[in-house]
Parts: structure tokens; sequence; C-alpha cells
């Protein structure tokens, strides 16, 4: 997912979404456990909302 991410939007794209979950993450607690869905829903998400405002501005 994260391959996908770069070649659609390039390294500064991941990288400021990176810094998203970071932050984000402080909330994440011990009962949560499963970080790779986590991460994964998180960038499915990123990359659509990103290519949506890129289709709009075209």
């Amino acid at each position: 997912m994260y391959d996908k991410l770069v070649k659609e939007l390039g390294e500064d794209a991941l990288e400021t979404h990176m810094d998203y979950v970071r932050r984000k993450m402080v909330d994440y607690s011990n009962d949560k456990k499963n970080i790779v869905k986590y991460l994964s829903i998180s960038a499915k998400q990123y990359l659509n909302s990103r290519l949506s405002k890129q289709q709009m501005k075209e």
C-alpha cells in the first residue's frame, strides 16, 4: 500500500502521511494491537483522499 502511495503521490506525501500517523497514534492503546491493519486502513484512506483532490483539480 505504501509503495502505491509513493508511486502515485511521491515521497513527500508519504512523509506527510507518516507524520500524521505518528501524531495520531498517541491515543493508540494496548487494547488496539493490530498496528498493521491500522496502517493499512490509514494509507488507503489517505491515498484515496489525495487522489480525489487531484482529480478535482483537473
